[in-house]
């Protein structure tokens, strides 16, 4: 199928800007034939690898240069084989810049907001600071990243105006100033409390709570960053409320944590052809972690997830040796879990530490707190980062980049 060639020429682009003494002889050639290539003839999409001709049934065919989508990457054919322009490397799935918390809301008197805030991963942390608006003014929306294409994702939640569930798609380009949102797509169905996890093409979306009054789903969304639009593609394995979403890009999978009844985490393949399909369910250790409006995170390594409820506990699990999972925090001390993460706190990674924010409605967003990977026993508050707050911390959500 054609496409834009501009998806080529940017990656031409960046490719030849950062060349240098240790590029290699056969790369600058290649560069070099896309280039020409562009000029002159077509150049096919692909969405995989699998997906390339084959090159000994199809020996007439006259391709030379095929683009495919999944790993942002050019290939082309040579004595046969297709050989591709550069080694695919998985980005990392932590951000390296900072974190975003969206909207959130304050009691007495209820008011909500749009307000998108962004912090820092610097060290000491620094303040937080409001850089945008989302296009609704909403709690309990849920959050991902699209790490290659560079954009952030904001999906349903309860909306202010009019009153009610949505099933918006949000999204903005990652930066640390002055975005942009704007509404793009539409979920199959309306999303409170809901949870999100990515592969490097789409996000899974757990639509968890569909309509007033309350209507609990098992609801699987799968919105590819190329549509921005939400598909039905299963079932979790029971309809909860207010699950955790976790990111295992490095693997492949997602996990998701159940809440007051099923403390038991479920992990299911990214690449689970039609529907959502569940390969196993992990116990969850004593005391039982209580997961509704919970916080979630992940690195490379490990997923993270804070409860919402007493007695507020953060649990890990390694993606390596996922059973059992690991009870890493009970009493941190000072303002306490419990201020930090009740009722839909934000959460973010960076490749050292993780992040969350907001929690009790009597208390500011402006408070952060940080778990540093190194030990996972310690977690530093941060002094409040927002003089005077922009909006209070219950039903945030958040991201990184």
């Amino acid at each position: 199928m054609a496409f834009d060639l501009r998806e080529v020429f940017t990656f031409l682009q960046k490719r030849a800007y950062a060349a240098d003494s240790s590029e290699a002889t056969q790369d600058l050639i290649y560069l070099l034939k896309s280039a020409m290539r562009g000029d002159q003839n077509p150049i096919y999409s692909y969405d995989t690898t699998a997906d390339l001709p084959n090159l000994i049934d199809d020996s007439a065919d006259p391709e030379s240069v095929a683009y495919v989508r999944g790993e942002e990457n050019l290939y082309f054919k040579q004595a046969g084989e297709w050989k591709p322009a550069r080694e695919y490397v998985i980005p990392p799935w932590t951000g390296s810049n900072g974190g975003f918390i969206y909207q959130g809301s304050q009691l007495s008197p209820n008011i909500y907001y749009s307000t998108v805030n962004y912090f820092p991963f610097t060290n000491p942390f620094t303040q937080t600071t409001a850089i945008g608006n989302t296009t609704t003014a909403k709690i309990n929306s849920s959050s991902a990243r699209d790490i290659e294409g560079g954009h952030n994702y904001v999906f349903g939640g309860f909306s202010a105006t009019p009153p009610g569930f949505t099933n918006g798609i949000e999204k903005h380009i990652s930066a640390s100033s002055g975005l942009t949102v704007t509404n793009v797509g539409t979920l199959s169905n309306k999303s409170n409390s809901g949870s999100t996890c990515v592969s490097l093409s789409d996000a899974f979306v757990a639509l968890t709570n569909t309509g007033e009054p309350a209507t609990l789903t098992s609801i699987i969304d799968k919105v590819p960053f190329a549509s921005d639009v939400g598909v039905n593609f299963g079932n979790k394995v029971s309809n909860r409320n207010g699950t955790a979403g976790i990111t295992d890009i490095q693997n492949s999978y997602g996990y998701w944590k159940g809440d007051n009844n099923t403390q038991d985490l479920t992990r299911f393949p990214f690449a689970a052809g039609t529907g959502f399909t569940s390969t196993s369910v992990i116990p969850s250790l004593p005391p039982a972690l209580q997961t509704p409006q919970a916080i979630s995170w992940s690195n490379n390594e490990k997923g993270y997830i804070a409860s919402a409820l007493a007695p507020f506990h953060i649990e890990s699990f390694p993606f390596a040796n996922v059973t059992p999972s690991s009870l890493i925090d009970t009493n941190p001390g000072g303002w306490g879990i419990g201020n930090f993460v009740y009722n839909r706190g934000a959460g973010s990674a960076s490749s050292t530490a993780g992040f969350f924010a907001g929690g009790n409605p009597a208390h500011p967003i402006g408070i952060v707190s940080q778990l540093p990977f190194a030990n996972d026993t310690v977690i530093s508050s941060t002094t409040n980062c927002l003089t005077p707050p922009t909006n209070e911390g219950t039903g945030v959500s958040g991201g990184h980049w």
